[in-house]
């Protein structure tokens, strides 16, 4: 029993620190998450509030499409950018 318990504790421990490393953020090719790129043609909208930014993806999934939202945290020195590239992409 416990060492069922500690294989449980053990890959939640691994997944995390994977996690941490992999790339996040926004590109001029793409969106990086949990290490999965994705296109830009997949993002629908985006919302800003104060420093987090909130872009709202569409992903096919066993032929249903399904919207789901991303936020990541923004730099406020790089805001402005980040909304320009953002607009660019999206329009």
């Amino acid at each position: 029993m416990y060492i069922a318990l500690l294989f449980v504790i053990g890959s939640q421990i691994i997944m995390f620190s994977i996690h941490n490393n992999e790339k996040e953020g926004i590109n001029e090719n793409c969106i990086y998450s949990w290490g999965d790129a994705i296109k830009w043609d997949k993002v629908k909208s985006y919302n800003i509030n104060e420093n987090i930014l909130c872009l709202e993806l569409e992903k096919k999934m066993f032929g249903k499409i399904e919207t789901y939202k991303m936020p990541f945290k923004l730099d406020m020195e790089n805001k402005d950018d980040i909304v320009k590239l953002i607009d660019m992409k999206i329009n």
